[in-house]
């Protein structure tokens, strides 16, 4: 069984979260969107290999300034 490390991006509603994880995995797979209101609507994952070892990079729902309420996200 390989060991995955866990890189979970939480934060608020359109600060860069979904581009970061683009950055990480050095792809385009996280949806970008500047709009606070049409921002990631879902959390979603990936996982890469970077110098021998597995990652997971999850992308969250924004929270804080979103139109959704936090105990909907969370």
């Amino acid at each position: 069984m390989v060991e995955i490390r866990n890189i979970l991006l939480i934060g608020n509603a359109g600060k860069g979260k979904s581009t970061l994880a683009n950055v990480i995995t050095g792809t385009n797979e996280f949806e970008e969107n500047t709009h606070r209101i049409r921002g990631t609507s879902e959390a979603k994952s990936l996982e890469f290999d970077h110098r021998g070892l597995r990652y997971r990079v999850i992308d969250t729902v924004g929270i804080g300034d979103s139109i959704r309420p936090t105990g909907d996200i969370i």
